[in-house]
């Protein structure tokens, strides 16, 4: 219990009910090996953290930056609750160092793992809003999910950035491009990318401008390889 108190006092939040906390911090997966675990496993509470962090993000969003176009928030919204952010910010909190999981789905490899802990952030965003109701979760929402870099992630339109965000976290790596300017007319070159993650071509683009074609790789390889929903609940 005293690691429980630790994560409560680094999320500014003390439970009531201390059986919703370590609800929040059980996989299903823990139930397997410990038939006596009474409190359940942190799929409900998820479904639920799912919704309230949303509410909370746009709202947020909403408040706070009444300048941008519906598109941009919802870009914006976006960005912030994939399953990527969360993930994340859910290991920067030390979420799966306090998780109860079967020892076999610990092992399992580093993307998997990786959404384990976006789900453990929800379910315990769901678990503080049961128990301290949504003033404390927002103050969790808004202390983790905001930082000093989010003008940045509103206005970001680049797939360049959405495209480096997922594979950093998958593969501990940037995507890299090679461009090149085609003949053309002086006042309207045309130029091509080539974007590689680890010496593999994964997406091409063109453009009249280098930023343009780069953009256009990055946006295949988004596309095409379905990445771009890995971004999305």
């Amino acid at each position: 219990m005293a690691e429980l108190n630790e994560l409560e006092q680094r999320i500014g939040v003390s439970f009531e009910r201390k059986e919703l906390l370590q609800q929040a911090l059980t996989h299903r997966s823990y139930l397997n090996e410990d038939r006596r675990w009474s409190v359940g496993h942190n799929e409900r509470l998820e479904f639920l953290g799912d919704t309230v962090v949303d509410m909370l993000v746009a709202h947020y969003l909403f408040q706070h930056f009444p300048e941008k176009t519906e598109g941009m928030l919802s870009r914006a919204k976006s960005n912030i609750v994939s399953n990527i952010n969360l993930g994340r910010v859910g290991k920067k909190l030390g979420l799966l160092d306090h998780l109860k999981i079967a020892r076999g789905t610990r092992a399992e490899p580093r993307n998997a793992l990786h959404h384990i802990a976006s789900s453990t952030y929800e379910a315990l965003i769901g678990a503080v809003y049961l128990d301290r109701g949504v003033e404390a979760a927002r103050g969790v929402v808004e202390s983790t999910l905001f930082g000093t870099e989010l003008d940045d992630t509103v206005d970001q339109q680049d797939p360049k950035g959405l495209l480096q965000q997922l594979t950093q976290a998958q593969w501990g790596v940037a995507p890299t491009y090679i461009t090149m300017k085609l003949s053309g007319a002086e006042h309207r070159p045309r130029f091509v990318a080539r974007a590689y993650l680890k010496g593999s071509l994964i997406g091409a683009g063109g453009g009249t401008s280098e930023k343009q074609a780069t953009a256009a790789a990055a946006q295949e390889a988004l596309t095409n390889r379905g990445w771009e929903q890995k971004l999305r609940r």
